[in-house]
């Protein structure tokens, strides 16, 4: 087996520690490790050194959140020389009024970084790729998105990508929150696109809404080209059926959701007030959260 890429990227600082054992899981598989920050910190980067002695740091400019620094990576590697590629970020937690598949607060953090959570755990989906040669792109199964129905602007963007660069429009998944496990071949058709770090808009740390930006495309495009290629993003090691399960009842409560809230309506607003709505009527909008 070849080694495998680990690309990493560090934004929030205080996750480091969470990143650091992540990767150490990845061992006894051989791995080289590229790092990037968007800015000069003496203490993780000797902690990198120290326990990494061969790994490459490197800072860029903040652009593009996570998948900037991604592809700035990918441009300077030959994917010939490995079997693998891992992607790890610093995925913030949730605030007080954001909400992902009913993930609140470090859920989505902590479903995302499972897959590298043990030795074990990470064996089990090497040997899965080993297993299912159709899967091309892994990562814990909550994460995977097959019904891109919460960011319609997105879904836009990445339709007007397409057409750009004369790509097919087919039915794809990704990885919402972009940190898997995957072949490292696959990744040819991304480097041929030749996207660089400056295409990118300055990344914003905004909760809740977001301007849509190119990374937000990319972010779709990265499941649509392992589509594209004839594989599929899975959880190797969680039963299809229990995947369908879960992504049925998603899905389904996306198309009832409206209906019910013709009825009943509760959430916290970007604004961070408690609105409570009967019939459309409000009946409670108090400010809960600065």
């Amino acid at each position: 087996m070849k080694p495998i890429l680990v690309v990493v990227h560090i934004y929030y600082l205080h996750l480091w520690l969470e990143l650091k054992k992540c990767i150490q899981n990845i061992e006894p598989y051989p791995f080289e490790l590229y790092v990037t920050m968007t800015e000069k910190v003496p203490d993780i980067e000797k902690d990198i050194r120290q326990t990494f002695p061969k790994a490459v740091v490197e800072i860029v400019e903040n652009r593009g959140y996570d998948i900037a620094p991604f592809l700035h990576v990918l441009k300077k590697i030959n994917l010939d020389d490995y079997s693998y590629i891992v992607k790890l970020h610093t995925r913030r937690d949730l605030s007080k009024i954001e909400n992902f598949r009913n993930m609140v607060s470090s859920d989505w953090r902590t479903k995302l970084l499972s897959p590298f959570s043990t030795k074990t755990i990470f064996e089990e989906y090497i040997k899965s790729f080993e297993k299912y040669s159709h899967i091309g792109m892994q990562a814990h199964y909550q994460c995977i998105i097959h019904h891109d129905t919460y960011d319609p602007p997105a879904r836009r963007a990445l339709k007007k990508f397409l057409k750009q660069h004369n790509l097919p429009r087919i039915r794809h998944a990704f990885v919402g929150g972009t940190i898997f496990i995957m072949r490292a071949h696959l990744f040819k058709t991304i480097q041929d696109l030749n996207i660089d770090l400056s295409d990118f808009s300055e990344s914003t740390t905004q909760d809740g809404k977001h301007p849509t930006q190119l990374a937000h495309v990319i972010e779709r495009f990265l499941g649509h080209t392992i589509y594209q290629q004839g594989y599929v993003i899975s959880d190797g090691i969680v039963s299809m059926k229990k995947q369908w399960l879960y992504h049925q009842k998603i899905y389904l409560s996306f198309l009832v959701s409206p209906v019910i809230r013709l009825f009943y309506e509760k959430r916290i607003t970007v604004s961070g007030r408690l609105l409570i709505r009967i019939f459309r009527i409000p009946i409670l909008n108090k400010k809960i959260y600065d």
